[in-house]
Protein backbone atom coordinates (compact mmCIF):
# COMPACT_ATOMS: atom_id res chain seq x y z
CA UNK A 1 0.00 0.00 0.00
CA UNK A 2 1.32 3.22 -1.10
CA UNK A 3 0.87 5.93 1.61
CA UNK A 4 1.60 9.85 1.94
CA UNK A 5 4.29 11.45 3.36
CA UNK A 6 1.99 12.33 6.51
CA UNK A 7 0.67 9.03 6.99
CA UNK A 8 4.51 7.35 6.51
CA UNK A 9 5.53 10.06 9.31
CA UNK A 10 2.41 9.02 11.55
CA UNK A 11 1.94 5.49 10.57
CA UNK A 12 5.01 3.92 9.49
CA UNK A 13 8.41 3.35 10.79
CA UNK A 14 11.55 5.43 10.93
CA UNK A 15 13.00 3.27 7.99
CA UNK A 16 9.93 4.19 5.79
CA UNK A 17 10.48 7.92 6.76
CA UNK A 18 13.78 8.30 5.90
CA UNK A 19 12.77 6.32 2.46
CA UNK A 20 10.53 8.62 1.71
CA UNK A 21 12.66 11.78 2.21
CA UNK A 22 15.28 10.02 0.32
CA UNK A 23 12.59 9.75 -2.21
CA UNK A 24 12.27 13.32 -2.65
CA UNK A 25 9.53 14.13 -0.03
CA UNK A 26 10.12 17.59 1.51
CA UNK A 27 10.54 17.54 5.06
CA UNK A 28 9.11 21.58 5.13
CA UNK A 29 6.20 20.82 3.11
CA UNK A 30 2.65 21.20 4.40
CA UNK A 31 0.53 18.04 3.70
CA UNK A 32 -3.43 17.36 3.27
CA UNK A 33 -4.36 17.63 6.85
CA UNK A 34 -2.78 21.34 6.89
CA UNK A 35 -0.02 20.10 9.01
CA UNK A 36 4.10 19.93 8.82
CA UNK A 37 6.28 16.82 9.08
CA UNK A 38 7.69 17.66 12.23
CA UNK A 39 4.44 18.57 14.28
CA UNK A 40 3.33 14.99 12.85
CA UNK A 41 6.05 13.34 14.56
CA UNK A 42 5.46 15.16 17.49
CA UNK A 43 1.69 14.91 17.73
CA UNK A 44 2.39 10.86 16.97
CA UNK A 45 5.23 10.62 19.89
CA UNK A 46 7.83 9.61 17.34
CA UNK A 47 11.21 10.66 18.63
CA UNK A 48 13.09 8.47 16.60
CA UNK A 49 11.18 10.39 13.51
CA UNK A 50 11.70 13.90 14.92
CA UNK A 51 15.22 13.90 15.21
CA UNK A 52 15.71 12.00 11.93
CA UNK A 53 13.30 14.90 10.28
CA UNK A 54 15.57 17.93 12.34
CA UNK A 55 18.86 16.35 10.80
CA UNK A 56 17.19 16.60 7.06
CA UNK A 57 16.35 20.53 7.44
CA UNK A 58 13.12 20.63 9.60
CA UNK A 59 12.03 23.80 10.84
CA UNK A 60 11.84 23.51 14.43
CA UNK A 61 9.21 26.28 14.81
CA UNK A 62 6.73 26.46 11.80
CA UNK A 63 2.80 26.10 13.60
CA UNK A 64 -0.05 24.61 12.67
CA UNK A 65 -2.98 26.11 11.97
CA UNK A 66 -4.11 26.88 15.69
CA UNK A 67 -0.87 28.00 15.73
CA UNK A 68 0.68 25.21 17.84
CA UNK A 69 4.31 24.08 17.21
CA UNK A 70 5.76 20.78 17.62
CA UNK A 71 6.97 21.94 21.14
CA UNK A 72 3.84 22.25 22.34
CA UNK A 73 2.48 18.67 20.86
CA UNK A 74 5.72 17.11 22.34
CA UNK A 75 5.09 19.18 26.22
CA UNK A 76 0.94 18.40 25.74
CA UNK A 77 1.70 14.88 25.28
CA UNK A 78 4.27 15.18 28.65
CA UNK A 79 7.10 14.11 26.26
CA UNK A 80 9.99 15.46 28.17
CA UNK A 81 12.84 13.97 25.99
CA UNK A 82 10.87 15.14 22.55
CA UNK A 83 10.71 18.66 24.07
CA UNK A 84 14.48 18.14 25.02
CA UNK A 85 15.36 17.43 21.58
CA UNK A 86 13.34 20.29 20.02
CA UNK A 87 14.43 23.08 22.43
CA UNK A 88 18.16 21.73 21.66
CA UNK A 89 17.25 22.58 18.02
CA UNK A 90 16.06 26.13 18.61
CA UNK A 91 12.61 25.40 19.71
CA UNK A 92 11.10 28.99 21.05
CA UNK A 93 10.26 27.71 25.09
CA UNK A 94 7.76 30.80 24.84
CA UNK A 95 5.88 29.87 21.61
CA UNK A 96 2.11 30.52 22.00
CA UNK A 97 -0.69 29.43 19.76
CA UNK A 98 -3.60 31.67 18.41
CA UNK A 99 -5.73 31.62 21.51
CA UNK A 100 -2.15 33.16 23.22
CA UNK A 101 -1.16 29.91 25.39
CA UNK A 102 2.34 29.83 25.85
CA UNK A 103 4.11 26.05 26.16
CA UNK A 104 4.19 26.63 29.37
CA UNK A 105 1.15 26.87 30.96
CA UNK A 106 0.25 23.38 31.07
CA UNK A 107 3.52 21.70 32.75
CA UNK A 108 2.79 24.74 35.38
CA UNK A 109 -0.92 23.64 35.78
CA UNK A 110 -0.11 19.49 35.77
CA UNK A 111 3.01 20.55 38.11
CA UNK A 112 5.05 18.70 36.16
CA UNK A 113 8.35 19.36 37.39
CA UNK A 114 11.45 17.98 34.45
CA UNK A 115 9.09 20.02 31.71
CA UNK A 116 9.21 22.77 34.28
CA UNK A 117 12.63 22.92 34.50
CA UNK A 118 13.07 21.90 30.96
CA UNK A 119 11.22 25.59 29.64
CA UNK A 120 12.74 27.62 32.11
CA UNK A 121 16.67 26.26 31.29
CA UNK A 122 15.66 27.85 27.53
CA UNK A 123 14.16 30.85 28.90
CA UNK A 124 10.66 30.73 29.01
CA UNK A 125 8.79 33.43 30.55
CA UNK A 126 6.85 32.74 33.97
CA UNK A 127 4.75 36.24 34.33
CA UNK A 128 3.78 35.18 30.84
CA UNK A 129 2.16 31.46 31.29
CA UNK A 130 0.58 32.70 34.83
CA UNK A 131 -0.88 36.11 33.09
CA UNK A 132 -2.79 33.74 30.93
CA UNK A 133 -3.70 30.95 33.45
CA UNK A 134 -4.92 34.36 35.81
CA UNK A 135 -6.51 36.49 33.23
CA UNK A 136 -8.47 32.82 32.04
CA UNK A 137 -9.47 31.67 35.51
CA UNK A 138 -10.55 35.13 36.67
CA UNK A 139 -12.85 35.01 33.25
CA UNK A 140 -14.35 32.00 33.95
CA UNK A 141 -14.56 32.14 37.87
CA UNK A 142 -16.81 35.45 37.32
CA UNK A 143 -18.41 34.09 33.61
CA UNK A 144 -16.78 37.35 31.85
CA UNK A 145 -17.06 38.12 28.24
CA UNK A 146 -14.83 39.39 26.26
CA UNK A 147 -10.93 39.75 25.48
CA UNK A 148 -8.21 41.25 27.57
CA UNK A 149 -4.79 42.36 26.88
CA UNK A 150 -1.85 40.37 28.14
CA UNK A 151 1.87 40.85 27.85
CA UNK A 152 3.57 38.26 25.98
CA UNK A 153 7.12 37.28 26.39
CA UNK A 154 8.79 40.01 24.05
CA UNK A 155 6.81 42.65 26.66
CA UNK A 156 4.11 42.75 24.04
CA UNK A 157 0.10 43.17 24.54
CA UNK A 158 -1.54 40.34 22.67
CA UNK A 159 -5.38 40.00 23.27
CA UNK A 160 -6.56 36.86 25.32
CA UNK A 161 -10.33 36.06 25.41
CA UNK A 162 -11.55 35.20 28.92
CA UNK A 163 -13.69 32.12 27.03
CA UNK A 164 -12.21 29.36 26.56
CA UNK A 165 -10.30 26.61 28.75
CA UNK A 166 -9.78 23.04 28.74
CA UNK A 167 -12.00 20.15 31.38
CA UNK A 168 -8.80 18.51 32.46
CA UNK A 169 -7.42 21.73 34.08
CA UNK A 170 -11.12 22.74 35.28
CA UNK A 171 -11.24 19.98 37.25
CA UNK A 172 -8.25 19.96 38.89
CA UNK A 173 -8.33 23.92 39.83
CA UNK A 174 -11.57 23.43 40.99
CA UNK A 175 -10.41 20.61 43.85
CA UNK A 176 -7.84 22.22 44.48
CA UNK A 177 -9.90 25.54 45.20
CA UNK A 178 -12.83 23.36 47.34
CA UNK A 179 -9.70 21.95 49.55
CA UNK A 180 -8.49 24.87 50.38
CA UNK A 181 -11.36 26.11 51.44
CA UNK A 182 -12.51 23.21 53.27
CA UNK A 183 -9.32 23.67 54.97
CA UNK A 184 -9.74 27.10 55.30
CA UNK A 185 -11.09 29.38 58.54
CA UNK A 186 -13.75 30.86 56.15
CA UNK A 187 -15.50 26.94 55.95
CA UNK A 188 -16.04 27.56 60.26
CA UNK A 189 -20.03 27.58 59.39
CA UNK A 190 -19.65 24.40 57.89
CA UNK A 191 -17.80 22.27 60.04
CA UNK A 192 -20.22 20.29 60.73
CA UNK A 193 -20.31 18.79 57.83
CA UNK A 194 -16.52 18.72 57.22
CA UNK A 195 -16.79 14.81 56.36
CA UNK A 196 -18.94 15.69 53.51
CA UNK A 197 -16.89 18.50 52.45
CA UNK A 198 -13.89 16.09 52.06
CA UNK A 199 -15.39 13.97 50.77
CA UNK A 200 -16.27 16.05 47.49
CA UNK A 201 -12.67 16.69 47.05
CA UNK A 202 -12.10 12.93 47.03
CA UNK A 203 -14.87 12.82 44.28
CA UNK A 204 -13.74 15.34 41.79
CA UNK A 205 -9.73 14.78 41.99
CA UNK A 206 -10.79 11.20 40.86
CA UNK A 207 -13.09 12.49 37.71
CA UNK A 208 -10.11 14.37 37.22
CA UNK A 209 -7.62 11.14 37.26
CA UNK A 210 -10.33 9.69 34.96
CA UNK A 211 -10.19 13.16 32.24
CA UNK A 212 -6.55 12.44 32.21
CA UNK A 213 -6.85 8.88 30.44
CA UNK A 214 -9.39 10.77 27.69
CA UNK A 215 -6.03 12.19 26.35
CA UNK A 216 -5.07 10.52 22.85
CA UNK A 217 -1.68 9.75 23.69
CA UNK A 218 -2.22 7.28 26.36
CA UNK A 219 -2.76 3.60 25.97
CA UNK A 220 -5.76 2.94 27.98
CA UNK A 221 -5.44 -0.51 28.41
CA UNK A 222 -2.59 -0.07 30.35
CA UNK A 223 -4.65 1.91 33.15
CA UNK A 224 -7.87 -0.77 32.93
CA UNK A 225 -7.61 -1.66 36.68
CA UNK A 226 -7.04 1.73 37.58
CA UNK A 227 -9.99 3.17 35.78
CA UNK A 228 -12.21 0.00 36.66
CA UNK A 229 -11.56 0.83 40.55
CA UNK A 230 -12.46 4.96 40.40
CA UNK A 231 -15.96 3.26 38.14
CA UNK A 232 -16.39 1.04 41.39
CA UNK A 233 -16.78 4.08 43.59
CA UNK A 234 -20.06 4.91 45.37
CA UNK A 235 -20.25 8.05 43.90
CA UNK A 236 -18.75 9.36 40.49
CA UNK A 237 -18.36 12.77 38.86
CA UNK A 238 -18.62 12.06 35.25
CA UNK A 239 -17.37 15.19 32.92
CA UNK A 240 -18.64 14.50 29.51
CA UNK A 241 -17.36 16.16 26.38
CA UNK A 242 -19.39 16.22 22.86
CA UNK A 243 -19.68 18.39 19.76
CA UNK A 244 -17.47 21.02 21.43
CA UNK A 245 -19.72 21.16 24.71
CA UNK A 246 -18.54 20.05 28.26
CA UNK A 247 -20.95 18.81 30.86
CA UNK A 248 -20.79 16.83 33.84
CA UNK A 249 -22.98 13.88 35.50
CA UNK A 250 -23.19 12.70 38.89
CA UNK A 251 -24.05 8.87 39.54
CA UNK A 252 -24.93 7.03 42.78
CA UNK A 253 -26.90 4.45 43.69
CA UNK A 254 -30.00 4.78 42.19
CA UNK A 255 -29.38 8.55 41.74
CA UNK A 256 -27.88 9.83 38.04
CA UNK A 257 -27.92 13.54 38.00
CA UNK A 258 -27.21 15.97 34.58
CA UNK A 259 -25.25 19.12 35.08
CA UNK A 260 -25.88 21.25 32.08
CA UNK A 261 -26.13 25.30 32.43
CA UNK A 262 -25.82 25.99 28.32
CA UNK A 263 -28.94 25.32 25.94
CA UNK A 264 -30.19 21.74 27.59
CA UNK A 265 -30.24 24.17 30.89
CA UNK A 266 -31.73 26.86 29.28
CA UNK A 267 -34.27 25.12 28.11
CA UNK A 268 -34.80 21.77 30.65
CA UNK A 269 -33.46 23.21 34.05
CA UNK A 270 -29.68 23.57 34.98
CA UNK A 271 -28.97 20.59 37.23
CA UNK A 272 -31.47 17.96 36.81
CA UNK A 273 -32.10 14.71 39.62
CA UNK A 274 -33.11 11.64 38.53
CA UNK A 275 -33.85 8.59 39.81
CA UNK A 276 -32.59 5.14 37.19
CA UNK A 277 -35.60 2.76 36.48
CA UNK A 278 -32.82 0.43 34.63
CA UNK A 279 -30.05 -0.23 37.31
CA UNK A 280 -28.70 -2.54 35.32
CA UNK A 281 -27.76 -0.67 32.29
CA UNK A 282 -25.34 1.80 34.67
CA UNK A 283 -22.61 -0.96 34.17
CA UNK A 284 -18.92 -0.30 34.24
CA UNK A 285 -18.90 -0.93 30.06
CA UNK A 286 -21.81 2.05 30.37
CA UNK A 287 -19.72 4.29 32.35
CA UNK A 288 -16.36 3.44 30.55
CA UNK A 289 -17.68 4.22 27.15
CA UNK A 290 -19.52 7.29 28.43
CA UNK A 291 -16.04 8.84 29.41
CA UNK A 292 -14.48 7.29 26.58
CA UNK A 293 -15.84 6.91 23.18
CA UNK A 294 -17.17 10.45 21.03
CA UNK A 295 -21.05 11.17 20.89
CA UNK A 296 -23.53 12.56 19.29
CA UNK A 297 -25.91 15.20 21.05
CA UNK A 298 -28.50 13.23 20.10
CA UNK A 299 -26.86 10.44 22.29
CA UNK A 300 -26.25 12.69 25.95
CA UNK A 301 -29.32 14.90 26.02
CA UNK A 302 -32.17 11.98 24.68
CA UNK A 303 -31.05 8.41 24.13
CA UNK A 304 -28.68 8.25 27.81
CA UNK A 305 -32.59 9.41 29.52
CA UNK A 306 -34.18 5.93 27.02
CA UNK A 307 -31.12 3.90 27.98
CA UNK A 308 -31.47 4.34 31.37
CA UNK A 309 -34.91 5.32 31.96
CA UNK A 310 -34.72 8.35 33.76
CA UNK A 311 -37.30 9.29 36.06
CA UNK A 312 -37.43 13.05 37.05
CA UNK A 313 -37.36 13.59 40.69
CA UNK A 314 -36.25 17.33 41.29
CA UNK A 315 -33.98 20.30 39.98
CA UNK A 316 -31.26 22.48 41.87
CA UNK A 317 -31.96 26.46 40.95
CA UNK A 318 -28.38 26.99 39.81
CA UNK A 319 -28.65 29.37 36.87
CA UNK A 320 -27.31 29.08 33.28
CA UNK A 321 -24.19 30.15 32.05
CA UNK A 322 -23.87 33.62 30.19
CA UNK A 323 -20.86 32.65 28.30
CA UNK A 324 -19.27 29.80 26.74
CA UNK A 325 -17.05 28.60 29.75
CA UNK A 326 -19.40 25.37 29.68
CA UNK A 327 -17.07 22.65 30.99
CA UNK A 328 -16.42 24.99 34.05
CA UNK A 329 -19.84 26.21 34.59
CA UNK A 330 -20.62 22.00 34.74
CA UNK A 331 -17.58 21.49 37.27
CA UNK A 332 -18.33 23.92 39.47
CA UNK A 333 -22.07 23.43 39.91
CA UNK A 334 -21.26 19.87 40.68
CA UNK A 335 -19.66 20.82 43.79
CA UNK A 336 -23.22 21.36 45.62
CA UNK A 337 -24.91 18.71 43.88
CA UNK A 338 -22.87 16.17 45.27
CA UNK A 339 -22.96 17.94 48.75
CA UNK A 340 -26.73 17.21 48.26
CA UNK A 341 -26.45 13.80 47.46
CA UNK A 342 -24.64 13.18 50.50
CA UNK A 343 -26.72 15.06 52.87
CA UNK A 344 -30.08 13.12 51.54
CA UNK A 345 -28.39 9.65 51.67
CA UNK A 346 -29.72 9.09 54.64
CA UNK A 347 -33.57 9.80 53.65
CA UNK A 348 -35.50 8.89 50.21
CA UNK A 349 -34.96 11.34 46.94
CA UNK A 350 -38.34 12.27 47.80
CA UNK A 351 -39.15 16.42 47.24
CA UNK A 352 -42.64 16.40 49.43
CA UNK A 353 -40.40 15.80 52.86
CA UNK A 354 -38.84 19.33 54.70
CA UNK A 355 -35.34 17.66 55.38
CA UNK A 356 -35.45 17.61 51.04
CA UNK A 357 -35.85 21.19 51.20
CA UNK A 358 -33.35 21.93 54.66
CA UNK A 359 -30.61 20.18 52.43
CA UNK A 360 -30.88 21.41 49.46
CA UNK A 361 -30.45 25.11 51.02
CA UNK A 362 -26.96 24.28 52.85
CA UNK A 363 -26.05 22.67 49.56
CA UNK A 364 -26.51 26.25 47.88
CA UNK A 365 -25.70 27.91 51.16
CA UNK A 366 -21.85 25.97 50.86
CA UNK A 367 -21.82 26.20 47.22
CA UNK A 368 -22.27 30.34 47.25
CA UNK A 369 -19.98 30.65 50.82
CA UNK A 370 -17.18 28.70 48.62
CA UNK A 371 -17.34 30.84 45.23
CA UNK A 372 -17.48 34.40 47.11
CA UNK A 373 -13.98 33.32 49.11
CA UNK A 374 -12.74 31.81 45.98
CA UNK A 375 -13.38 35.00 43.98
CA UNK A 376 -12.35 37.28 46.49
CA UNK A 377 -8.92 34.96 47.01
CA UNK A 378 -8.44 35.50 43.24
CA UNK A 379 -9.14 39.27 43.11
CA UNK A 380 -6.71 39.54 45.96
CA UNK A 381 -4.34 37.45 44.28
CA UNK A 382 -4.14 39.66 40.91
CA UNK A 383 -4.07 42.81 43.25
CA UNK A 384 -0.84 41.71 45.16
CA UNK A 385 0.45 40.58 41.37
CA UNK A 386 -0.70 44.01 40.31
CA UNK A 387 1.65 45.73 42.92
CA UNK A 388 4.83 44.13 41.82
CA UNK A 389 4.37 44.03 38.14
CA UNK A 390 5.81 46.11 35.37
CA UNK A 391 4.19 49.00 33.68
CA UNK A 392 2.59 47.18 30.59
CA UNK A 393 1.11 44.32 33.29
CA UNK A 394 0.41 46.56 35.79
CA UNK A 395 -2.10 48.40 32.53
CA UNK A 396 -3.17 43.98 31.99
CA UNK A 397 -4.01 43.86 35.30
CA UNK A 398 -5.90 46.73 35.55
CA UNK A 399 -8.09 45.82 32.72
CA UNK A 400 -9.27 42.68 34.20
CA UNK A 401 -10.40 44.19 37.22
CA UNK A 402 -12.23 46.83 35.50
CA UNK A 403 -13.96 43.75 33.79
CA UNK A 404 -14.82 42.53 36.76
CA UNK A 405 -16.38 45.35 38.03
CA UNK A 406 -18.06 46.36 35.11
CA UNK A 407 -20.17 42.53 34.43
CA UNK A 408 -19.95 40.82 37.62
CA UNK A 409 -20.65 43.32 40.52
CA UNK A 410 -23.99 45.11 41.65
CA UNK A 411 -24.23 47.77 43.73
CA UNK A 412 -27.06 46.12 45.63
CA UNK A 413 -24.69 43.33 46.66
CA UNK A 414 -23.50 44.26 50.40
CA UNK A 415 -21.46 40.87 50.12
CA UNK A 416 -18.92 42.17 47.58
CA UNK A 417 -18.18 45.74 48.95
CA UNK A 418 -14.89 44.76 49.95
CA UNK A 419 -13.93 43.25 47.01
CA UNK A 420 -15.08 46.32 44.82
CA UNK A 421 -13.17 48.43 47.52
CA UNK A 422 -9.94 46.28 46.51
CA UNK A 423 -10.60 47.04 42.72
CA UNK A 424 -11.51 50.74 42.96
CA UNK A 425 -8.01 51.27 44.92
CA UNK A 426 -6.61 50.56 41.43
CA UNK A 427 -9.03 51.53 39.28
CA UNK A 428 -9.22 55.04 40.70
CA UNK A 429 -5.57 56.06 40.42
CA UNK A 430 -4.68 58.29 37.84
CA UNK A 431 -2.95 56.32 35.97
CA UNK A 432 -5.65 53.76 35.18
CA UNK A 433 -8.74 55.62 35.60
CA UNK A 434 -8.78 55.75 31.39
CA UNK A 435 -10.52 52.28 32.41
CA UNK A 436 -13.29 53.31 34.20
CA UNK A 437 -13.69 56.40 32.00
CA UNK A 438 -14.27 54.27 28.60
CA UNK A 439 -17.10 51.90 30.27
CA UNK A 440 -18.87 55.26 31.14
CA UNK A 441 -18.03 56.88 28.25
CA UNK A 442 -19.58 53.42 26.65
CA UNK A 443 -22.48 52.66 28.49
CA UNK A 444 -23.89 55.83 29.79
CA UNK A 445 -23.54 58.15 26.41
CA UNK A 446 -25.35 59.18 24.47
CA UNK A 447 -28.38 57.36 26.32
CA UNK A 448 -27.51 55.87 29.93
CA UNK A 449 -28.08 51.94 29.58
CA UNK A 450 -28.66 49.57 32.54
CA UNK A 451 -25.00 48.71 32.83
CA UNK A 452 -24.00 52.20 32.75
CA UNK A 453 -26.48 52.93 35.14
CA UNK A 454 -25.28 49.97 37.50
CA UNK A 455 -21.95 51.04 36.95
CA UNK A 456 -22.40 54.81 38.33
CA UNK A 457 -24.11 53.76 41.62
CA UNK A 458 -21.79 51.22 42.13
CA UNK A 459 -19.47 54.13 42.02
CA UNK A 460 -21.30 56.54 44.11
CA UNK A 461 -21.78 53.49 46.41
CA UNK A 462 -18.19 53.87 47.26
CA UNK A 463 -18.17 57.81 47.58
CA UNK A 464 -16.91 58.41 43.50
CA UNK A 465 -18.30 60.61 41.36
CA UNK A 466 -18.99 59.23 38.25
CA UNK A 467 -18.34 62.44 36.63
CA UNK A 468 -14.97 63.49 37.91
CA UNK A 469 -13.42 59.65 37.24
Amino acid sequence: MNFSFAKTIIYGTLAQVQSAVQGGSDVNELDEYGYYPLLEAAIANKMDVAEYLLSAGAKVNVPDMTGRTALHWAVDNGNAALADLLLRHGANANAYTDSGQPALVKPILRDQGELKQLLFKHHADLDFAKDYINAKLLGHLFNLRGVVDIVDYKKRFIELSFEGFYLEFTLNVVCHSFYHFVMHYANRAFRRFQFYLRKIVDVVGNAAELVQYQQYSIDRSQYRDRIHYLLSKPIKLLPVAYEGHGISFIHSGDIWVRIDRGEYGRQHGCVNFYRIGNPSAVNENFLFNLLYVKHTKAFITKDIDTKLRLIPIAQMPIEAQSTGNCSWANVEAAIPALFFIMLQSKFHFDPSQGIFTKNRVASLQVYRAWLKWYKDREVKACIDAFHSASDARKASKASILGAILMQRCHFENFRTIHRVEQMLTILTEKKYSYILRSYLDAYCEPKLTPAGRNLREVLESHGIDPDLV
